[in-house]
C-alpha cells in the first residue's frame, strides 16, 4: 500500500518539473532576444528561434526533411543563394548562422518542382494562383535598393522550392529566386502573436 504522502510527494515533484520547463523555455525565449544566434547554439539543432517579421516570432522544432523533399505548405529553414545571403548580412537582415556563415531563413514552401512561377512588379504568381503579399518593394525599411531576380517565368527544377511569407517586408524567394538546400522542415512549438 502506498503511504498518503508518496502521491504528494509525486505531484509536487511533477508540478517543480512543469515549473521548470517553462523557466527553461523562457530563458531560452529571453537569450534569443538578445542574441538570436547565442539561442540556437544553446538549444542545439532541434530549434530554431524566429526573431523576425516574416512570421510569427518565437520557438519552432526542427524535423528532418522527408525523402520525397518539401512540400507546398510546408514550412522550412533553408539556406538562401550565397549572394543573396551575403546582401542579406551586410544590409543587416541575417545574422551569422549556419549557411556558409550566414543565417539561414524561416519561410513557407509555395512552390516546388515542376510549378510554373511568375515574378513581376505586382507580385509571384504560382501555376497561376497568387501569392498574397508577394509584391517586390524596391527599398527596404532603411531605404537601401534591394536587389531582386530577373522578373519573368521560371520552372522549378528537381530539387528546387520557392519560399514566401505572409509578410510583405519578407525577404523571401521574389528577391533570391528558387531555394535547393533545405535544411530541415520546422513546426511552431510557441509562437507570439501572428
Amino acid at each position: 500500500m502506498q503511504a498518503p504522502t508518496e502521491g504528494l510527494t509525486a505531484a509536487v515533484d511533477t508540478a517543480k518539473l512543469c515549473t521548470l520547463r517553462r523557466w527553461k523555455l523562457a530563458t531560452i525565449i529571453a537569450i534569443a532576444a538578445v542574441t538570436p544566434i547565442g539561442a540556437e547554439l544553446l538549444v542545439g539543432p532541434h530549434i530554431v528561434i524566429n526573431h523576425t517579421a516574416s512570421l510569427p516570432p518565437g520557438v519552432y522544432w526542427r524535423s528532418r526533411v522527408p525523402a520525397g523533399g518539401p512540400q507546398r505548405g510546408n514550412l522550412v529553414v533553408a539556406c538562401p543563394p550565397t549572394a543573396f545571403a551575403r546582401f542579406g548580412r551586410d544590409a543587416g537582415l541575417f545574422d551569422v548562422g549556419e549557411c556558409d556563415g550566414t543565417e539561414s531563413v524561416l519561410k513557407i514552401v509555395v512552390g516546388i518542382a515542376g510549378d510554373r512561377v511568375h515574378l513581376d512588379t505586382n507580385g509571384v504568381l504560382v501555376n497561376g494562383r497568387f501569392i498574397a503579399g508577394s509584391r517586390p518593394l524596391t527599398h527596404d525599411g532603411n531605404g537601401r535598393l534591394l536587389p531582386h531576380i530577373a522578373y519573368g517565368t521560371y520552372v522549378l527544377g528537381s530539387g528546387d522550392i520557392w519560399l514566401a511569407s505572409p509578410k510583405p517586408q519578407s525577404f523571401d524567394s521574389r528577391y533570391y529566386g528558387p531555394v535547393q538546400r533545405v535544411l530541415s522542415i520546422a513546426r511552431p512549438v510557441v509562437v507570439m502573436g501572428s
